[in-house]
């Protein structure tokens, strides 16, 4: 069983998780762009301790709290090889276009699709979706599926940041890759509320009609 723990950033509307393993407090914070201190101090009332951050993709609004949040924790960062040079360049990571470019540094680990991490006794799989982003991935624990900006509630992510691919070619990844979920599995998006494939097979104006 595992503790999912939302964290909402103030400048971005990005939701960055904590996932928490319940056997061992053993925690994995993915896309953090929260307010670190507060998370870290919730974390601790409730005795979790972040053993990795992952990041879903390289985009500035997904790791603006990355470089703080490995000081507080030493805890590794994992990134899709793809998306790895984001981390790295403030104009793959779009943070130029904010008029406040910043880098992070390089990530520790560098993920193929298929690939699977453990955290505490959490099976974390790895789905490369691609299209967003070059290395855009999903990560998933039971039926908890964490799609960054693959898809959200009412629509999909966009494809024409740099390095970005064709609005197609992503609802061909997400039809493949992230649809053939059990109906009834959590997608928890970087942006926006919760949904389901159920609910996005229903409501989602680009797959309404699958």
């Amino acid at each position: 069983m595992i503790l999912v723990r939302r964290y909402d950033s103030m400048d971005a509307s990005e939701n960055g998780y904590a996932i928490i393993c319940n056997s061992t407090r053993k925690t994995a914070v993915i896309d953090p762009s929260m307010d670190v201190e507060r998370m870290l101090a919730q974390l601790s009332d409730m005795k979790a301790k972040v053993e990795a951050i992952l990041l879903t993709h390289g985009h500035f609004d997904h790791i603006a709290s990355v470089q703080k949040l490995k000081e507080k924790t030493g805890a590794p960062v994992y990134i899709h090889r793809l998306d790895a040079p984001l981390l790295e360049d403030a104009a793959l990571n779009a943070s130029t276009l904010t008029g406040h470019p910043f880098t992070v540094g390089a990530a520790d680990v560098l993920l193929e699709d298929g690939q699977h991490l453990t955290v505490g006794q959490m099976d974390i799989s790895v789905t490369h979706i691609g299209q967003h982003s070059p290395g855009s991935s999903v990560y998933s624990v039971g039926n908890a599926y964490f799609v960054g900006d693959a898809v959200f509630a009412n629509g999909i992510g966009r494809t024409d940041l740099p390095g970005g691919g064709s609005m197609y070619g992503l609802m061909e990844a997400i039809q493949g890759k992230l649809l053939t979920a059990p109906a009834d599995s959590f997608f928890f998006p970087g942006h926006g509320m919760m949904t389901s494939p159920r609910a996005i097979l229903q409501y989602n104006p680009f797959f309404g009609s699958c």
